[in-house]
C-alpha cells in the first residue's frame, strides 16, 4: 500500500444512527481525495468493540474515494453510544452509533 500524507479520512457515515444490538449495519468511509496507485489501508476502530465490532482495516483501491465496511453489534441491556473511527496517517474521522436493547 502506498503511503500518501495528503490523504485523510473525510467522513464516516453510518447506514443508520442507531441499531438494536445483535444486528449488523454498514459504515461508509470517505477520504478527502482519490486513492493513489497501489491503494491504501485505512484503520477502523470502535470505542467499545464488545458492543460494536469493526474490521481492523478497510482496503481502498486506487481511484476510489470511499469504501463500505460492516459493523457487528452485540445485544445490550441498556442504550450504549459507540464511536466508530477511521484513521489514516494520523488523521481521522468518526461517527457515533447508538446501540439499543
Amino acid at each position: 500500500m502506498q503511503m500518501d500524507g495528503s490523504l485523510a479520512p473525510f467522513s464516516v457515515t453510518l447506514a443508520q444512527a442507531s441499531v438494536v444490538g445483535g444486528k449488523a449495519i454498514s459504515a461508509n468511509v470517505t477520504l478527502n481525495a482519490a486513492v493513489p496507485t497501489g491503494g491504501v489501508a485505512v484503520s477502523l476502530s470502535s470505542s467499545n468493540p464488545s458492543v460494536a465490532a469493526v474490521s481492523a482495516t478497510v482496503t481502498m483501491a486506487a481511484g476510489t474515494r470511499s469504501s463500505k465496511s460492516s459493523i457487528a453489534t452485540s445485544a445490550v441491556v441498556s442504550q450504549i453510544l459507540v464511536t466508530i473511527t477511521a484513521a489514516y496517517q494520523g488523521n481521522g474521522a468518526g461517527a457515533t452509533l447508538t446501540v439499543k436493547p
